[in-house]
């Protein structure tokens, strides 16, 4: 769902800037772009599989949606993006670093088109401000 996600630009500028300090592990489909600098199987993996991936990781980075309540049933670290589709207030733990634009157009929702509002918020919550989150959460000593 194009509104839930961050955007390929995005990813692609965070991990080339971060590839050298973290590894990256993409989870990734037959639909899936898959994003260079970040770790990809030859094997597709189901998700049980994919949640014993996650259990030996430091922490999850992503989109809002169901790794995010993996990690949290794992009490893994995460930074989730949840733009300004959807309130974490709806799906998102306190344990994690949530990234929201709260506005007077946010949550959203917007389902089957592409939304002028989720598109403002993808270009307004910068490649730093996640690096920062990133840097942040994985620097803490704080226990989940």
């Amino acid at each position: 769902m194009i509104n839930k996600n961050w955007g390929e630009k995005n990813w692609k500028e965070l991990i080339n800037q971060l590839k050298n300090k973290y590894l990256f592990i993409q989870s990734a489909h037959d639909k899936s772009i898959k994003i260079d600098g970040a770790f990809h199987s030859n094997n597709q993996f189901d998700f049980r599989t994919a949640c014993a991936l996650m259990d030996q990781c430091d922490m999850f980075l992503g989109n809002e949606g169901a790794f995010g309540h993996a990690a949290a049933a794992l009490y893994k670290k995460a930074v989730i993006y949840f733009g300004g589709w959807i309130s974490p207030l709806s799906t998102g733990y306190d344990m994690h670093e949530n990234i929201y634009y709260n506005d007077n157009k946010s949550p959203c929702g917007a389902v089957g088109y592409i939304c002028n509002h989720c598109e403002e918020i993808r270009q307004k919550i910068s490649v730093v401000s996640i690096k920062d989150k990133i840097n942040l959460v994985l620097s803490s000593n704080k226990k989940i």
